[in-house]
């Protein structure tokens, strides 16, 4: 008897509004998908860590994609019934994948209720088994190193062809953006920084893309500098940025900062600020 179990992956944004991707970033975004996707899937059924898909006990399957913006659903099928499937792996799943993905990309670090849910689905595939619970938990941090590379293939589309990631469960639904794929591709000497208030100065903007060069107006060098609106308000007629950029006048704004070696090389900025 095979059991299936469906998340679907959505890109919005850039080619996929007209509900379009570039395939060679797709390919690659899939490939990790499905590598991270079955790795996860197989820990959840067999409580155990294969990084080798012929040693998993499902298959990680496409089906045909939808053209609600740019979606694809990723389906899971058993080759043999596992007892506890049938209730707790769809939370299970979604819940380890959601947590992988927050903590690679340090997505939402104020939020603890990932890492208690975690703790909980961690200890509920354990049998409430403390040592068997601390094994899971080493084997989700290395999980997180060891998936690093198929995470960053995930991401592939996004900034290039799409604006946003989503993973779509009946029990959760999560959004990653450009920040987000930026921290996965980060050397580990640079950083992205918790969301800030700025104030910059826009001298150039592309509403197309949705980038543009700005000074920070607390720097004490006069330089521009990179940045990235993932604010929906751009494409608005008359948006606050057009019209700051047109009036010369400083910004107030809300927004992540990509730090190398202490200094400011872009800024992802995700609101107008007060």
């Amino acid at each position: 008897m095979t059991i299936e179990y469906k998340i679907t992956i959505r890109f919005d944004g850039l080619d996929a509004e007209e509900h379009e991707i570039d395939l060679f970033t797709l390919g690659e975004s899939l490939q990790g998908i499905a590598r991270v996707a079955g790795t996860v899937g197989n820990l959840v059924a067999t409580q155990e860590y294969s990084r080798y898909f012929r040693s998993h006990e499902l298959k990680v399957l496409a089906k045909e994609s939808r053209a609600n913006c740019f979606s694809i659903d990723v389906v899971f099928e058993f080759i043999r019934q596992q007892q506890m499937l049938s209730g707790a792996f769809p939370a299970a799943l979604t819940g380890l994948i959601a947590w992988l993905l927050h903590r690679a990309t340090k997505k939402d670090t104020s939020a603890p209720d990932l890492s208690s849910q975690l703790l909980e689905t961690l200890k509920e595939l354990a049998g409430q088994n403390a040592a068997q619970t601390n094994r899971l938990l080493g084997i989700m941090e290395r999980m997180v190193v060891d998936l690093r590379p198929s995470l960053r293939q995930a991401f592939a589309p996004v900034g290039v062809s799409c604006r946003t990631l989503t993973i779509i469960a009946p029990q959760r639904s999560d959004t990653y953006d450009e920040t987000d794929k930026a921290a996965l591709l980060l050397p580990l000497s640079d950083e992205i920084t918790d969301l800030q208030d700025w104030v910059v100065l826009i001298t150039e903007l592309d509403l197309e893309r949705g980038t543009c060069k700005a000074r920070i107006t607390t720097e004490p060098e006069d330089r521009r500098i990179n940045a990235i609106i993932t604010d929906p308000l751009l494409k608005q007629l008359n948006s606050p940025y057009t019209l700051a950029m047109a009036a010369g006048e400083p910004l107030p704004v809300r927004a992540k900062a990509h730090l190398q070696d202490g200094n400011i090389k872009r800024l992802y900025i995700s609101d107008v600020g007060i």
